[in-house]
């Protein structure tokens, strides 16, 4: 009898400690299964990201001014029957920060009226002097002549068309006169070009005063 109350007192205990073991198990199992799902869920906020995008527009600003230099004014006061050239110097700056380059086109614009390339009388149109390259003769004529400013930076040098680098006829329509290429302009600090014209005149040209005018205007590849 004493002896099997030691066994049942024996069992009890085992057991005892059988389910307090296995609930501690049970419970750090759970504590390590939550734990490893708030790292998981951690791990996974840490990778999450966004994106903010920044974009900037620039857009196409190109422009053309002249500056009559100080003392170079194109007038001149000549005797018939003779030849001027390099009477006054304009120059002509372009800035545009169009990589596609920019082309410039000239046209006589006398008394407002583009594409007269005559030099107009105060006597009337039968004295006008027109457009030309003569430097003698019976006809009395006026040209025109653009240079290149060179630079040391050769993107600054703009290329005259062929034919205008030396004394032309003054073009009576929109004629391309003077360019650059695509990706071959300094963008920063843009080019320049000069203008002067030469003068023939008949031994019988009447005495009056005579007056036009050449317009530039420059074009670019964004311009529609």
């Amino acid at each position: 009898m004493g002896h099997k109350v030691k066994q049942s007192l024996v069992s009890s205990r085992i057991d005892f400690f059988y389910y307090a073991f296995r609930n501690v198990i049970l419970v750090s199992t759970l504590v390590l299964i939550l734990a490893v799902i708030t790292l998981s869920i951690s791990r996974t906020s840490a990778y999450n990201n966004s994106s903010d995008k920044v974009s900037v527009s620039v857009p196409v600003s190109c422009t053309l001014t002249s500056h009559i230099n100080s003392g170079e004014e194109h007038t001149i006061s000549m005797v018939a029957g003779t030849y001027e050239h390099d009477i006054g110097t304009t120059t002509l700056t372009t800035s545009c920060n169009d990589p596609g380059g920019f082309v410039i086109y000239a046209n006589g614009n006398t008394d407002d009226i583009v594409g007269n390339n005559k030099l107009t009388s105060i006597l009337g149109a039968t004295y006008d002097i027109p457009s030309g390259t003569a430097t003698s003769g019976d006809t009395s004529q006026w040209a025109m002549k653009l240079t290149a400013v060179n630079s040391s930076t050769p993107a600054d040098t703009p290329t005259i068309v062929t034919g205008y680098d030396s004394y032309s006829t003054v073009p009576n329509q929109w004629t391309k006169v003077v360019y650059k290429d695509a990706g071959t302009m300094n963008v920063e600090t843009g080019s320049s070009f000069t203008t002067t014209y030469a003068i023939y005149l008949k031994g019988l040209q009447p005495a009056g005063t005579y007056s036009g005018q050449v317009k530039y205007v420059m074009l670019h590849p964004s311009t529609t």
